[in-house]
C-alpha cells in the first residue's frame, strides 16, 4: 500500500509565541529532517480567516474531570499544550525549574465520531495511554521550506485526502481531524484550518 503525508506546519524559533501572536521565522540549525522525534517542545497554533482563532496557541481542555480525555481546543482558559514527538507518538509536556522537559501523562490519540463510505470524522485529544487505549502514532516532523519550517506528517492510505478542521461549541473552538476520498464534507460552525507551530529550544542551550 502507497501512503502519504498530511501536515501541520512547525515553525522553529528561539521561544513559545504569546497566545495572540502570529508565527515568526527566524532560522535555526535543526536537522534537515527531524523523523518521528522532535529534539525539543513544540507549540502549535491555527491558521485560520477567522481573526477570533487565527494564530491563538492550540490548548488541551479536561473533559469530565482528572484523567478523563482532554480535547484539543482553542478557549479562554485552558492551558496551552506543550509537546514532545517520539518515536511518532505526541507527548503533553512540562517544564522543571531547571528548564527540564518531563511528561504529564497524556498522549495524542485520533478517536471516530462521524464515518461514512467516503469520510471520517476523528476527535484529536489526549489521554494517558492504556492497554485499551493506545496512542496514535504515526506522526512525523520534517523540513518543507526554506526557513526552518517543519511540517507535522500523519500517515493516510495514498487515495485519502486529509487535514484539521475546527468547530465552534459555544464558548470555545475544537480541533478534528478529518479524512475523505473526494468532495470535502460540511460540517456546521466548521472551518478547514491549517495548524501552525513554534519550536522551542532548551532556554539553557
Amino acid at each position: 500500500m502507497y501512503f502519504l503525508w498530511s501536515f501541520i506546519s512547525i515553525v522553529a524559533i528561539s521561544a513559545a509565541l504569546p497566545s495572540a501572536a502570529a508565527p515568526t521565522t527566524t532560522s535555526f540549525s535543526y536537522p534537515y529532517e527531524l523523523n518521528t522525534t522532535a529534539p525539543d517542545a513544540f507549540y502549535l497554533h491555527i491558521a485560520s480567516a477567522n481573526p477570533l482563532i487565527d494564530g491563538r496557541n492550540v490548548q488541551l481542555r479536561q473533559t469530565n474531570g482528572k484523567g478523563s480525555p482532554q480535547i484539543v481546543v482553542v478557549d479562554a482558559t485552558s492551558p496551552v499544550l506543550q509537546a514532545k514527538m517520539e518515536n511518532g507518538v505526541i507527548y503533553s509536556e512540562n517544564r522543571t525549574l531547571e528548564n527540564q522537559l518531563y511528561d504529564l501523562g497524556p498522549v495524542s490519540h485520533l478517536k471516530n465520531v462521524s464515518t461514512t463510505i467516503s469520510s471520517s470524522l476523528q476527535e484529536f485529544y489526549f489521554q494517558n495511554a492504556t492497554s485499551t487505549t493506545k496512542a496514535t502514532g504515526n506522526f512525523m516532523l520534517e523540513l518543507i521550506g526554506s526557513n526552518a519550517v517543519y511540517g507535522l506528517y500523519h500517515k493516510v492510505p495514498l487515495e485519502v485526502v486529509n487535514g484539521f478542521i475546527i468547530c465552534q461549541k459555544g464558548d470555545y473552538w475544537q480541533l478534528y481531524y478529518n479524512t475523505y476520498l473526494q468532495t470535502p464534507p460540511n460540517y456546521d460552525a466548521c472551518e478547514y484550518v491549517g495548524v501552525q507551530g513554534t519550536i522551542a529550544p532548551d532556554l539553557n542551550s
